[in-house]
């Protein structure tokens, strides 16, 4: 990721928690890390969380931390991350 992305205080804050199997955050809890709001499409859609290795930034940030997008509660607006596991 580059440095100064919109998603690199998402990806820090992760790494900072990578002992954690599971991180769940709330929208809110996401945009206070961004200082920036998320995009509009984040809320409606599923697919804006999707583990896509290509075209998402926001996704480069939670795998690149070594986490994919378990699960997405748009009603809550929450999102779980879970761990990646790692094959050897």
């Amino acid at each position: 990721m580059k440095e100064g992305s919109k998603y690199q205080s998402l990806l820090d804050y992760l790494r900072q928690n990578r002992h954690l199997d599971e991180v769940t955050l709330n929208f809110a809890e996401i945009e206070a890390l961004l200082n920036d709001p998320l995009p509009p499409s984040a809320r409606t859609q599923q697919a804006w969380w999707s583990n896509r290795k290509k075209g998402a930034l926001q996704a480069t940030a939670w795998m690149e931390a070594g986490y994919r997008v378990e699960t997405v509660d748009l009603d809550a607006q929450r999102v779980t991350f879970r761990k990646l596991i790692q094959k050897i």
